[in-house]
């Protein structure tokens, strides 16, 4: 439709192969109903039909139990899909039933702000008929799976797959968490590619966990849960914050391999197999089948804390003990898991804290090479003899650089000089240059010196996640992934 033709008086619109006239406004400045013309037509799937205005249909890109997707143009050009939901949520047929279970999906996710979740970019209801506008993606799992198959390969290289399912893990534990929602239909076609990242999607079958039970709209016990991906409890119609870590390690040995680790053609027969057979994981790489065991445990309290555990169990090639709270990340630091590899020593040049900001720009810094590293041998305390060993005391943000000086006070205090003590020495590191200026400054007992001081500027979260694999993981066990998020985009503290 051309811009500004609603204002010169009636105007037409193309709508399923015919040329229906529109009243635009009129001549008073009063709006005419165009909209409740065009929500009087039954709905068209074709090319260049609008079933929103301004928003032109392309091409189909493929269609499921609960509707069509369609590649369209929104307004200013840009490709978006449209899902058109089947049935008529005026109708109290399965299918209306099914559409209105969609609509109250929806209405559980819409506030979900997370990069690994395909964005919702628009809802309509249209005579009934629920259309939803969404982010476009270039292509799902399954398709990924199809052409590794085309040159070869039993399944997607393993590492790359690692990379897809730890987004994925990443937004249905935050789902989990924070929302207190199960998306209960994982499974590759849900899963959808964006340049190299992977995007939950497809909420029709999301729950929230208050009632930890569900109804089925169909008839059987699958409330519309795909069988061949389903966890043992919702043939039962009983859901659990592990529900979809069980899809996802059947999503996982599917695209690494080729096969699923139960073989039933039926819905009856992958219920029995889901609820009481054991797994064949024999496809599997043997480092992987306890894992993968673990995830598909009938016992839902025996799988994994959360998504991102399992995820991380599969990265390490180990299963982490649990806490005693069933709780990991932090919880499991502090009942003795090691960090390996973290005592290095970081060579510091000086930085002027009130330049810092000036001098810092968008560009991450190079990170070390080995040559640059050493290994700091192990401490031994020797009390008797009388031998000290230098000390470095280091502390961290405001509440370190508070700290630090009342140590150096009460040094002074006793001994006179900080002098007096040679083999104590301090460094402050902040991600605040103000903060960092301020230490400068003040009486001679508390100001620090120049290299004392260490500005640690802050990253956007793209350059932390673009870090090594190991070294992410280990910083999620002590800060939430939420954390990482809120991080200020001025990367200024």
């Amino acid at each position: 439709m051309r811009k500004g033709a609603l204002d010169k008086g009636p105007v037409s619109t193309y709508v399923c192969g015919e040329t229906l006239p529109l009243v635009g406004r009129s001549r008073d400045g009063v709006d005419s109903p165009q909209i409740s013309r065009i929500a009087r037509m039954p709905l068209c799937r074709e090319p260049n039909a609008e079933p929103i205005p301004g928003y032109r249909l392309i091409e189909p890109l493929g269609s499921g139990g609960f509707g069509d997707v369609w590649k369209c143009e929104a307004p200013g050009g840009l490709l978006k899909a449209i899902k058109f939901v089947n049935g008529n949520l005026n109708s109290l047929d399965i299918e209306g039933v099914r559409a209105d279970q969609e609509l109250k999906a929806l209405q559980r996710v819409k506030e979900i702000r997370h990069p690994f979740v395909l964005s919702i970019e628009r809802i309509e209801i249209i005579q009934g008929e629920l259309v939803i506008v969404m982010e476009l993606a270039d292509k799902n799992l399954h398709d990924r799976l199809v052409e590794c198959q085309q040159v070869g390969l039993p399944g997607i290289p393993r590492e790359e797959l690692l990379s897809y399912l730890r987004d994925a893990a990443e937004a249905l534990d935050l789902m989990n968490r924070q929302h207190d929602l199960q998306h209960l239909d994982i499974k590759p076609r849900n899963l959808f590619l964006v340049g190299n990242r992977v995007k939950v999607a497809d909420f029709g079958l999301v729950k929230d966990l208050e009632g930890r039970t569900f109804s089925s709209p169909n008839s059987g016990p699958m409330g519309g849960v795909t069988p061949l991906y389903a966890s043992p409890e919702t043939f039962n119609g009983i859901i659990s914050k592990h529900s979809d870590q069980y899809s996802l390690a059947i999503v996982y040995m599917e695209m690494l391999t080729g096969k699923r680790p139960f073989n039933g053609r039926t819905p009856r027969q992958l219920f029995l197999q889901h609820t009481r057979e054991e797994p064949d994981l024999s496809p599997l790489p043997e480092a992987d089948r306890p894992i993968i065991a673990k995830a598909l445990a009938k016992n839902m309290q025996q799988r994994f804390p959360c998504c991102l555990d399992f995820i991380k169990a599969l990265l390490t090639g180990r299963i982490a003990q649990n806490a005693p709270n069933g709780r990991g990340g932090l919880d499991a630091l502090r009942s003795g898991t090691s960090m390996p590899g973290t005592l290095e020593d970081l060579f510091l040049s000086p930085v002027d804290p009130s330049q810092a900001l000036a001098n810092y720009n968008d560009s991450s810094p190079e990170p070390l090479s080995p040559e640059d590293l050493t290994r700091l041998s192990v401490t031994v305390a020797q009390p008797l003899s009388g031998s000290l060993r230098p000390t470095l005391v280091v502390g961290l943000g405001s509440f370190g650089r508070q700290a630090v000086q009342a140590l150096r006070t009460r040094i002074i205090d006793r001994f006179g000089s900080l002098d007096k003590l040679p083999l104590l020495r301090y460094l402050v590191i902040d991600t605040d240059a103000e903060s960092l200026a301020e230490a400068l400054t003040g009486p001679p007992e508390q100001a620090m010196q120049q290299n004392e001081t260490h500005y640690l500027p802050l990253q956007r979260v793209g350059e932390y996640r673009r870090s090594t694999q190991k070294d992410f993981e280990q910083a999620r066990e002590w800060m939430p992934l939420e954390k990482w998020y809120a991080a200020p985009r001025s990367v200024e503290n």
